[in-house]
This record gives structure tokens, C-alpha cells and sequence, in this order.
């Protein structure tokens, strides 16, 4: 019997690589948007052209429990969310109510329903915080959120769990921790590095400037994160799963792999504010800092333990942080 799945924000990156991973393994996928009237969702349909898409915002209860009776799917991965973090500060009751109300409505939906879907909540490593807490982090560190998306992402978490421990609801968070992929969108450093570099290369631009260079990240590829989100809806128990590499890398480390993938060297020069990253052979300055893309997190080490999720589900990572970067500056070059 055909499984069929259904994917909120489903145009986002994480939801481009489910949907071809959910698409090859035979399921009926249908996908839900706040947006479909859009330059994106257009280029999402040609792509998937056997996916139904919905226009639905998941705070609009109505909405979501109209759809998810209708569908009556076996799965829902919850992508959905208002993104920014530095921005939620200023979007906050946008922000609470997309990714906390949301995520009580899909569980009050299923809840309610009183059939046997499988939910998974896609959760984030700034649930953690910034400070005072363990390194590598894992399923029982404890919550340190230090924004209004953090705070709504742990909220919903903490949701899962009682509709999972009290209502027996099959319902589990995956703590993503940083993925990319050629699919990223603007605002997230990796896609303002490789777009600059591949920029500097075809001659647009001459720098570009970033925040802190020593700002650590556990980077992964979006295309083995959306493999375990699978497997944990696949487990007959349900459980929250760390999902990370457990390895970190400097925005300094993107930067110069990202500009050896173009054939340029850098150099850097200076410290603090005045540091500069330069062209080895001519001597042209190509990457400075600017204070105003500093966050309060760049100083932190949240890398992840992801122990239980390769004991449990047999998950590794398999694709190396070279290669994310190798990907995300070819694919930027030749547009």
C-alpha cells in the first residue's frame, strides 16, 4: 500500500530534498505553503510535478485540520516555521504563532483524528542557547533559548513530548543542527559567502563582509538530515533524535574553501574589527568585518552528539563539509 506524506513548508531546502528522498522510496507526497503564488513554489512544481501542493499557513488551525483530515496522511514532517532568528526578536507574535501555535494545531489535528499518524517536528540547535551548556550537546541537554524562535522552538518541542508521553501521540522533534546545500536561501552565511565569492570570480563584486571570522558551526549537508527525519518516523517507538556531524568548522575555514574552489588563496591580515581576508597573488582585499553581522551565538560551541541516532537508526552523515562547500560555490558560479 502506498504511504502518503505530507510536508509543511515544503518549498524551503529541507523540504525539497524530503520530498525527492519520499518521492524514490514510492510515496504519495502533498505539500502545504503559506505562499504558492511565487518565483519558488513555480520552480518547486516543475521539479515535482507528481506532488500536490496547498496553500495553508500552519497557524490558521481551520486550515490545517481541514487538510490533514482530507489527506489523511500516514506521515507529517513539520518544516514549516518563521525562519529568521534575528529577526524574531522584532517578529515575535509571528514567530510564536507559526512555530509553537502551528505545531499545536497539527498535534490537536492528529490528536483529535484518532488515527495513527506519524508526526516529526523539525526542530533546532538554538534551542540550546549560547552559553552554559555541555559540548557536544545531546537529547538531554538541557534548553537555553535566548531568542523568540529559539523559545518557540523549544516550546514546541516540550509540546511533542506531552502529546507523545501523555496522549500517546507517535510524535518526535529531530534537533537539526546547521545543514546546507546548493538549495539554501538568502540570509544564512553560507549562502552570502558562496554567492560573494562566485560573485568576485565573474567580476560583480570586489569584497564582501562578513561578521565574526572565528564564528564556529556544526555543518551538515540537507540531504542526510532529511534521511533521518525518514528513519525516525520509521522506529516503532517514537523519540527525539540529535541531528548533527559533531564536528565544527569557522566561518574563517568556509571562506577560504570557499575561494580555493574559485582558485584564489587567502591570506589574512589584522585582528579583531580590522581583520581582512586577501588575495594571496594581487594583494586585493576580498572579505572584511563588519560588526553589524555579529550574534551573540559566534562565540559559542554548539556542535552536536548524534550517538543515539547512529546507534539507533544506523545514521552517519555522509557527505564532508568540503564538499557542502564545493557544491554551494559551483552551483552560485553558474548562475
Amino acid at each position: 500500500m502506498i504511504k502518503k506524506a505530507l510536508i509543511t513548508g515544503i518549498t524551503g531546502q529541507d523540504g525539497y530534498y524530503l520530498t525527492n528522498f519520499l518521492l524514490k522510496k514510492d510515496y504519495e507526497v502533498f505539500g502545504l505553503n503559506r505562499n504558492i503564488d511565487n518565483p519558488k513554489t513555480t520552480a518547486f512544481k516543475k521539479k515535482f510535478k507528481k506532488v500536490k501542493l496547498y496553500e495553508c499557513n500552519i497557524a490558521n488551525y481551520e486550515c490545517i485540520n481541514y487538510l490533514i483530515n482530507s489527506i489523511n496522511p500516514d506521515e507529517i514532517y513539520n518544516l514549516a516555521a518563521q525562519p529568521n532568528s534575528i529577526n524574531s526578536h522584532k517578529l515575535q507574535k509571528e514567530t510564536f504563532n507559526v512555530n509553537s501555535g502551528g505545531v499545536l494545531n497539527i498535534l490537536e489535528t492528529i490528536k483529535m483524528s484518532k488515527k495513527p499518524i506519524k508526526f516529526l517536528q523539525a526542530s533546532s540547535r538554538e534551542v540550546f542557547g549560547s552559553g552554559n551548556v555541555e559540548y557536544p550537546q545531546n537529547e538531554k541537554t538541557f534548553y537555553s533559548p535566548e531568542n523568540p524562535y529559539a523559545a518557540a522552538k523549544a516550546y514546541s518541542d516540550y509540546l511533542v513530548k506531552i502529546y507523545r508521553n501523555q496522549l500517546n501521540l507517535f510524535a518526535c522533534s529531530a534537533i537539526l543542527y546547521n545543514h546546507e546545500s546548493k538549495m539554501r536561501g538568502e540570509g544564512f552565511v553560507t549562502k552570502k559567502i558562496s554567492n560573494s565569492v562566485a560573485n568576485i570570480k565573474k567580476g560583480r563584486i570586489k569584497k564582501f563582509y562578513l561578521g565574526n571570522f572565528d564564528a564556529k558551526r556544526d555543518w551538515g549537508h540537507a540531504k542526510d538530515y532529511v534521511e533521518c527525519m525518514w528513519l525516525i518516523l520509521q522506529k516503532e517507538i517514537p523519540e527525539d533524535y540529535i541531528l548533527a556531524t559533531g564536528k565544527i568548522h569557522t566561518v574563517r575555514e568556509f571562506v577560504e574553501l570557499s575561494f580555493e574552489e574559485i582558485g584564489i588563496k587567502i591570506r589574512w591580515e589584522g585582528t579583531g574589527l580590522d581583520e581582512k581576508g586577501i588575495d594571496d597573488k594581487t594583494g586585493n582585499v576580498l572579505v572584511e568585518v563588519n560588526p553589524k553581522y555579529f550574534r551573540n551565538e559566534d562565540t559559542s560551541k554548539l556542535y552536536g552528539d548524534s550517538t543515539k541516532a547512529k546507534k539507533k537508526l544506523n545514521w552517519i552523515p555522509k557527505i564532508k563539509f568540503e564538499d557542502i562547500v564545493k557544491e554551494m560555490v559551483d552551483v552560485e558560479f553558474k548562475k
